[in-house]
């Protein structure tokens, strides 16, 4: 996914004198070449000659304040940003009479230019078209233009009325943590796995499949299944019609692409880990209110609490990350008084003294209920047993999962009567 990322103070007065052809030069009629674009380039569409000349129409008027004036913008050269470089650009600027400067440069050049800008604060683009795979760093640091607040504020003039944002494919990869727009989706990739269909038809290996993991082979729907998938044909398949296979294959060759393949790829079309965890176990849940901040961490096997007298006003709740927050704290000045200021129910701005910081978290409704560990720890409960007979029973460890992704799989479940302790283990494939 590629989109428009807007910076802070999007056009720039162009300072180069203009002939009397020039689309910012007085007395050009806009509505002819309005219509001349709707005639030879804007078809087909959905809208019909009469409400493309309506929308043109607002864009002559809504531009006016700033004709005579230039927008830069950057993107790779694909073949998608050359037709906007060549021609929207050029469209944009008859009819409006702003000026467009699309510049296009190699992938790595775009994200250099884009990370000097945010790192210096020197205005080097307006506008970039830029892999949606920023959109964290975009809502973490605040360098650029949250659109969606953009446009119901102070940009709602100059928001075309009849723009329906739900319209655009793919938003959900250009919405930050917090909720917000921040790029428009401009141009997809479309990522296609193919599989050995006849293999996945075959009834020995869906037998077999069913007979390991407990359910039909077939396309995976979350990463769960590709994994089994994976290691069904690679492990235990191995071979077909005498040739070594594999239940997974991909690129592996040193790449700067090849990590948009985790993300783009195998994580989009499997599936990506629980929201709630164990993403949530990395964080410290921060409570106010009472003249105290409370702040709470647990791993899911323990837990822990605490309380600072503070001063604030009104009560609030945020979960961030605990290793982030520390490390922050620490780098702030000796004595300084320390402000913690919530923004929406994921962020948490931090500021000392000159010191500005802005961490991104989760709700503080997604941490986990903490009731039922501290119970555990007060109500008297226990069994004795012989250590032979536990050393025994715990050797079902071996089907423990190992993967810290499913941490509910991760341990042995011990559930006593008073005369009897049962174990149960499994890895997702075992009982």
């Amino acid at each position: 996914m590629r989109g428009i990322v807007l910076f802070l103070g999007a056009a720039t007065l162009l300072l180069a004198g203009c002939d009397g052809s020039a689309p910012d030069a007085p007395g050009v009629d806009r509505h002819a070449a309005a219509k001349r674009w709707i005639t030879q380039e804007f078809q087909p569409s959905t809208l019909t000659p009469d409400e493309q000349a309506a929308e043109m129409a607002w864009f002559i008027e809504a531009a006016a304040p700033f004709r005579g004036m230039e927008i830069s913008v950057v993107s790779e050269t694909l073949t998608t940003h050359e037709y906007e470089a060549g021609v929207l650009a050029r469209a944009f600027a008859e009819i409006t009479g702003i000026r467009v400067s699309h510049d296009l440069i190699q992938e790595g050049d775009v994200i250099e230019k884009l990370q000097t800008q945010m790192q210096s604060g020197r205005n080097v683009y307006d506008a970039y078209v830029n892999d949606s795979d920023l959109i964290g760093t975009h809502a973490r640091y605040g360098y650029v233009v949250a659109l969606s607040d953009f446009m119901a504020g102070e940009g709602a003039d100059v928001t075309l009325p009849t723009l329906d944002v739900d319209d655009f494919i793919g938003r959900s990869f250009t919405t930050g943590p917090d909720g917000k727009l921040y790029q428009l989706p401009d141009q997809q990739f479309a990522n296609l796995y193919w599989f050995r269909y006849d293999w996945f038809q075959r009834e020995d290996l869906r037998a077999r499949f069913r007979e390991l993991y407990g359910y039909d082979l077939g396309v995976p729907v979350n990463w769960s299944a590709y994994e089994d998938i994976a290691e069904f044909f690679s492990e235990y398949v191995r071979t077909i019609d005498g040739q070594r296979i594999y239940g997974h294959m991909d690129y592996g060759k040193k790449d700067p692409s090849l990590g948009w393949r985790f993300t783009d790829a195998w994580l989009s079309m499997a599936g990506s880990a629980d929201k709630g965890s164990p993403n949530i176990t990395g964080c410290a849940r921060l409570v106010a209110g009472l003249d105290r901040l409370t702040a709470q961490a647990t791993d899911h096997e323990r837990s822990g609490d605490g309380w600072a007298a503070a001063d604030g006003d009104g009560e609030w709740s945020v979960c961030v990350p605990a290793a982030q927050l520390a490390k922050l704290v620490g780098l702030l000045p000796d004595g300084a008084t320390v402000s913690l200021l919530p923004d929406g129910d994921t962020l948490l701005r931090v500021e000392a003294g000159r010191a500005r910081y802005t961490l991104a978290g989760m709700p503080a409704a997604e941490f986990p209920d903490l009731s039922d560990l501290d119970a555990l720890a007060t109500e008297p409960a226990g069994v004795a047993i012989d250590s032979e007979a536990l050393r025994r029973l715990l050797s079902l460890a071996a089907t423990v999962s190992q993967d810290d992704g499913r941490p509910a799989i991760c341990g042995v479940c011990l559930q006593g009567d008073g005369t009897t302790l049962r174990a149960t283990a499994t890895d997702g494939h075992r009982l």
